[in-house]
């Protein structure tokens, strides 16, 4: 069986497994944090996520240039365009953490009249790890795409359902000590820099991509 079967398989059961997980999983949150903290959540996240537009323009450029080049295995195209994502998406981190930084000034005026101060100031701190979560996903991009060129299906698809899995545990299992909102965000940043680094590892050490930047 190819990666390509194993990455649709996989991707069916992230699909089933969200649908079951979510089903049982918001009823948990909610008996743990409440339904104000809860739509706290998940406004919060829809406003990190309107930001990410940024990064999906370009993502498939990246993938479509790199797996050209690789396809003609030249490896010097290869090493220049993930060298020249990794400036654009350098470019693309520098816009979104201004606008967080705008953003960030505007949240408590935006939610004073419809908020407590207590629930403001966890806003606050669910945006500013929300950003540095969208950041840490964004500079991996260009890592991604390189494993999706080289057809890495599996191995992306298994570290996405393996999340799906250990999220809702984690954040559970902290919940029981401290219930509150900010653990979710917590525990997806942390798992976020665990697996963004397996495909850092994965990538250089498996694949033995590069990144070199040479002049066009």
């Amino acid at each position: 069986m190819n990666e390509r079967i194993y990455g649709v398989l996989l991707n069916y059961a992230n699909a089933i497994f969200s649908v079951l997980i979510n089903f049982m999983y918001v009823p948990i949150l909610l008996s743990f944090i409440g339904k104000n903290e809860y739509g706290i959540y998940q406004l919060i996240g829809a406003l990190v996520g309107y930001i990410t537009v940024l990064e999906r323009s370009i993502s498939p450029g990246v993938t479509q240039y790199y797996t050209k080049f690789k396809a003609l295995d030249n490896k010097k195209q290869m090493e220049n365009i993930l060298a020249t994502a990794f400036r654009i998406y350098g470019v693309v981190i520098a816009i979104i953490v201004l606008i967080a930084i705008i953003g960030y000034q505007f949240l408590g005026i935006l939610f004073k009249s419809v908020m407590t101060n207590n629930e403001i100031l966890l806003v606050k701190q669910m945006f500013i790890l929300l950003v540095i979560n969208l950041v840490i996903t964004v500079f991996s991009s260009p890592i991604n795409s390189a494993i999706m060129s080289f057809q890495r299906f599996r191995f992306l698809k298994l570290l996405s359902f393996v999340t799906l899995i250990l999220q809702p545990i984690f954040s559970i299992l902290i919940l029981y000590k401290f219930p509150t909102s900010l653990v979710i965000v917590v525990v997806q940043t942390v798992l976020n820099i665990i697996f963004c680094g397996c495909r850092w590892y994965y990538a250089l050490n498996i694949l033995k991509v590069k990144i070199h930047y040479y002049e066009w």
